[in-house]
C-alpha cells in the first residue's frame, strides 16, 4: 500500500488515481486548507493572473483576467475548469514560470495578480518585480496541520500493509513525521519506501527509509508514474 501524504483534498484524489491504476493506496492527509477573504480588485488592473498553487484558483475572482499563468498541469487544469479562456502551463517550476511570463509579456502591458498561500517556496512576485513588472500579491489561504493521523493509518502500519509513502512537499513530510511520532508509529518508516519529487523533500526529515525513489521531474504526473514504476518493480 502507498500512503499519499498531502493536503486532504489532494491526498484523497491521489489515492483514488493510484487505485484506478491498480495500486493499493490510502490518503494520509497532513494539512487542511483555510481560506481568507480575498481583496476586492478590479479587472482593468491586471493583464493576467498567476497561479503557483491550484488551491488559489477557487478563491480568486476569474473576472480579473481571461489569462492565467499556471505553475504546472494541475493548477492549469483547475484554471480551465474554472472558466479561464487562455491558460499557459509551466512545468511545475515557479522560477521557470517567471521566465515564461517575461518571454511572453511586456511590463508596460499591465500588472499581474498573484493570489497564493501564506507559505510559498519561490517568490515569483519578487522575481517579476525585479524584472520591472508590477505584481499585486495576496495570501488568500493557509494550510493548517491536522491534529492527528487518521486511525486507519495506525491499523495499516501495524498490520504491515504500508509499503511506501508518496510525498510532494518538505512541509508535508515534516508534518507527517510529527503526526506519526505523536501516535507512536514513526519507527515503521524504516521499512517504507519514500517517493519524492526531488532530493530536497527527501531531506526534510532525518530518517532512515528502506529506500528513496526520486521522480525524474517534479511534476504531478511524474510522481504518479514513479509510484507506479516502483510498485510494478516491487511485485516482479
Amino acid at each position: 500500500m502507498i500512503l499519499c501524504v498531502r493536503a486532504k483534498i489532494d491526498a484523497e484524489q491521489d489515492a483514488k488515481t493510484l487505485a484506478e491504476m491498480g495500486l493499493a493506496s490510502a490518503p494520509a492527509p497532513v494539512m487542511q486548507i483555510v481560506y481568507h477573504t480575498p481583496p476586492t480588485l478590479h479587472e482593468t488592473q491586471f493583464q493576467a493572473i498567476i497561479y503557483t498553487s491550484r488551491y488559489a484558483v477557487a478563491a480568486a475572482d476569474i473576472g480579473l483576467s481571461k489569462t492565467a499563468y499556471c505553475v504546472g498541469a494541475g493548477s492549469a487544469r483547475v484554471a480551465r475548469d474554472a472558466g479561464f479562456s487562455r491558460v499557459i502551463a509551466g512545468d511545475a517550476d515557479a522560477a521557470r514560470l517567471a521566465e515564461i511570463i517575461q518571454a511572453e509579456t511586456a511590463a508596460e502591458e499591465g500588472a499581474f495578480y498573484w493570489p497564493h498561500g501564506e507559505v510559498v517556496q519561490f517568490d515569483i512576485g519578487k522575481a517579476l518585480r525585479d524584472a520591472g513588472y508590477q505584481v499585486k500579491d495576496t495570501a488568500i489561504y493557509k494550510l493548517m496541520p491536522v491534529r492527528q493521523a487518521p486511525p486507519s493509518i495506525a491499523t495499516e502500519a501495524e498490520c504491515y500493509k504500508v509499503q511506501a509513502v508518496m510525498c510532494f512537499s518538505a512541509q508535508h513530510l515534516d508534518q507527517f513525521a510529527r503526526l506519526l511520532e505523536q501516535a507512536g508509529l514513526w519507527h515503521h518508516h524504516e521499512r517504507w519506501v519514500l517517493i519524492v519529487p526531488n532530493q530536497r523533500v527527501a531531506e526534510a526529515v532525518s530518517a532512515q527509509w528502506a529506500r528513496i525513489v526520486v521522480a525524474p521531474s517534479p511534476s504531478h504526473q511524474a510522481m504518479l508514474e514513479a509510484a507506479e514504476a516502483w510498485a510494478r518493480s516491487s511485485l516482479s
